[in-house]
C-alpha cells in the first residue's frame, strides 16, 4: 500500500508526464504540480484521461463560472467527506477572494450560502453526487428560475460527476493534501 501513496515528482517525469505537468501548471496558473495529479502518474493513462477530463468540464466549460465550479468541488468534496479535495478547493476559493462566510458554509451548512443563485447551483450538484436518484422536476425548476439553460445543467451534472471522480481518486489513493494549498488556507483571514 506504501507504493500508492509515492508521487512522481517533476525532476523523475516521463517526457509525457512531464508535458502534461507543464500543461496542468500553465492551465490552473500556479506555480507547482499538485499531489492529485503527481499520484496519478504511475498511469499514464488515468494521468491524461483525469486531467483531459479537467480541463473539458473544469477549465473548459463556459456555461458556469470557475469561481463556482469551485465552491461546487469544495462542497461536495466536504459532504464527501474527502479531505484532499476540499482543501485543494478551498484554497482556490481564497485566492479567487470568495467571501469568507460563503467559504465557510461550503463545508459547514449549505442552507447558508447566499446568494439565492449560488445557494441553488451548489445544493442541486451537491444532490447529484450525494443522492442523484433523489433529483425531480423541482430541482431542475429551482435552477431554470435562475436562467439557467440546458447546457449549464449538464456542465453542473458533469461538475458533480467530476468532483466525485476526483474525491474517490484522491481518498483511494491516500493523497496528501500539497503544502502549497496549505499555505494557500493560511493565509485566508
Amino acid at each position: 500500500m506504501e507504493a500508492m501513496r509515492h508521487m512522481v515528482e517533476e525532476a523523475d517525469a516521463s517526457p509525457e508526464v512531464a508535458r502534461i505537468y507543464n500543461d496542468i501548471k500553465t492551465t490552473l496558473k500556479i506555480d507547482f504540480v499538485p499531489n492529485f495529479f503527481k499520484a496519478q502518474a504511475h498511469s499514464l493513462p488515468m494521468l491524461r484521461a483525469t486531467w483531459e477530463l479537467e480541463k473539458d468540464v473544469f477549465i473548459n466549460g463556459k456555461h458556469i463560472d470557475f469561481d463556482l465550479k469551485n465552491m461546487i468541488f469544495t462542497a461536495i468534496s466536504a459532504a464527501r467527506d474527502c479531505d484532499y479535495c476540499t482543501a485543494a478547493h478551498m484554497a482556490f476559493c481564497v485566492t479567487m477572494g470568495v467571501d469568507k462566510d460563503l467559504r465557510k458554509a461550503l463545508i459547514t451548512d449549505l442552507g447558508k450560502i447566499k446568494p439565492p443563485y449560488v445557494h441553488d447551483v451548489v445544493c442541486f450538484a451537491t444532490k447529484c453526487a450525494m443522492r442523484p436518484h433523489e433529483l425531480t422536476q423541482k430541482d431542475f425548476d429551482k435552477l431554470a428560475e435562475h436562467g439557467l439553460h440546458q447546457d449549464a445543467f449538464y456542465e453542473i451534472v458533469a461538475m458533480a460527476s467530476l468532483a466525485t471522480y476526483a474525491n474517490v481518486v484522491a481518498d483511494s489513493l491516500q493523497i496528501a493534501v500539497d503544502e502549497e494549498f496549505r499555505k494557500m488556507l493560511a493565509g485566508e483571514g
